[in-house]
């Protein structure tokens, strides 16, 4: 057995390399692809990359898209296929993904805002492998993790996050015109170590940054409702932007609290996000396509 696909999101990919089988990520795709970012995360042994052209099939493929248009690619192909759905919607709306692609959603929060077009799907929690350095705090900022952030402001809302942050010390890391990605992986891991808080404000619980600053031991005051963390003892959820400021101040002044709250959030992020949970739900759904 070897997955196929195209890499779009090197921090899943990294997750998903963990079910141990190989995996061939196809370069210059003719729709969304990138090449493994080795700042974002180390590249895993058995993960190989080559351009399309040059790909040749083996019996035993099973394809993965992580895009429409992934879908209209690899449905040129004989063989299993899987689509993962990575995005939350705004409302509710049918899925669109056809029936010989079994559809992987990436957590409950994102199942939630879609109907599926047929029975063959099911939920898999991402995975975050407990990787990251103790938690001290040491640096009183307020930290975000987000790329592209002024341009999906619809999701990410980063106006709101400019609002509720102002004239408060703060530390942006990602692709955006205002700040830039850590080096690498090491450097991430120091910095949600470091850094006093996590304010979160984008619409969906399957962030990566999100769930990984949870499972770090980090503290996070988020604006997102009805999520399985307890609110004052595992997380801060703020109804409004007054609420959001004033939890980020108590966090920035209190690193005690801070070092409770992160301590409980860790416990339930390392039970929700379990990596080994995430590995054994892909292998069933693997072996059986």
């Amino acid at each position: 057995m070897r997955l196929v696909l195209s890499n779009v999101h090197t921090p899943y990919l990294y997750s998903l390399c963990r079910i141990g089988i190989p995996i061939l990520s196809l370069l210059e795709v003719p729709t969304d692809w990138q090449r493994w970012n080795s700042a974002e995360r180390p590249k895993p042994s058995n993960l190989s990359e080559i351009h399309v052209t040059e790909y040749k099939k083996e019996r035993g493929d099973i394809f993965i898209a992580q895009t429409p248009s992934q879908i209209n690619f690899f449905k040129r192909f004989s063989g299993p296929k899987v689509y993962i759905e990575h995005n939350r919607q705004m409302g509710v709306r049918y899925h669109y993904a056809p029936r010989d692609f079994y559809t992987v959603f990436v957590g409950e929060h994102v199942k939630e805002t879609w109907i599926p077009s047929h029975n063959r799907w099911s939920v898999i929690e991402v995975g975050i492998p407990d990787e990251f350095f103790e938690y001290n705090g040491r640096n009183k900022e307020v930290l975000s993790v987000v790329h592209h952030w002024q341009e999906r402001d619809w999701c990410c809302r980063f106006s709101l996050w400019r609002r509720v942050t102002q004239n408060l010390p703060v530390r942006i890391v990602g692709k955006n015109p205002f700040s830039k990605p850590a080096k690498d992986w090491n450097e991430l891991r120091r910095i949600y170590a470091e850094s006093r808080v996590y304010f979160h404000t984008t619409i969906s619980f399957t962030c990566m940054a999100l769930r990984e600053a949870l499972v770090s031991g980090m503290p996070v005051v988020t604006t997102l409702q009805n999520i399985p963390f307890e609110n004052e003892k595992e997380i801060l959820v703020g109804r409004n932007e007054i609420e959001l400021r004033e939890k980020l101040l108590q966090t920035l002044d209190n690193l005690e609290l801070c070092k409770e709250i992160g301590k409980n959030a860790r416990r339930k992020a390392l039970s929700l996000f379990n990596i080994d949970t995430f590995v054994s739900k892909w292998r069933e759904v693997l072996e059986a396509l």
